[in-house]
């Protein structure tokens, strides 16, 4: 197979994949790279603000890592928590911090979901839908969840 595949490309010749239609391909809206940079700064102001220095991670459509900023002296572990932060508010499609309080209420079974159960993960959204995710993790848990707020309200339109 790999001795034709090479022949068709030697010789110029195209493989033609199949496609989907386009009822069959959801179109799902997602956050840009230059909207991920934007929350990135609205965090990163608001941490300074209150004298802070945290990790924060910008997940897209599909929880993959879109935007990362690591702030002089944050704390290292951050770096892993606050991308586990995004990814698990994306896949959850709510605030970290309620899936941190369902364990504590006793849904221990959470804990098995590959999640990262601590608050200062916060969904993105654009017209009720969700679009990606914030992660903040640097500080404790009365700054992470505040930081993350504060850049998903203040980059609103």
């Amino acid at each position: 197979m790999r001795i034709k595949i090479l022949f068709y490309l030697l010789l110029g010749g195209s493989l033609t994949l199949p496609t989907l239609a386009d009822s069959t391909v959801a179109d799902k809206p997602t956050i840009t790279s230059e909207g991920a940079r934007v929350l990135i700064a609205e965090a990163e102001a608001k941490a300074r603000s209150l004298h802070r220095a945290v990790n924060i991670a910008v997940v897209d459509n599909g929880g993959n890592l879109l935007a990362f900023e690591r702030m002089d002296g944050a704390f290292l572990a951050g770096v892993d928590l606050c991308q586990g932060k995004a990814r698990t508010a994306f896949r959850f499609e709510e605030p970290t911090a309620k899936i941190e309080a369902a364990i504590h209420d006793g849904r221990y079974a959470l804990i098995t979901a590959g999640a990262v159960e601590m608050q200062g993960g916060i969904p993105v959204l654009h017209d009720g839908k969700i679009i990606g995710a914030i992660g903040v993790s640097g500080a404790d848990s009365s700054t992470d969840v505040p930081i993350a707020e504060s850049a998903v309200m203040d980059a609103a339109p």
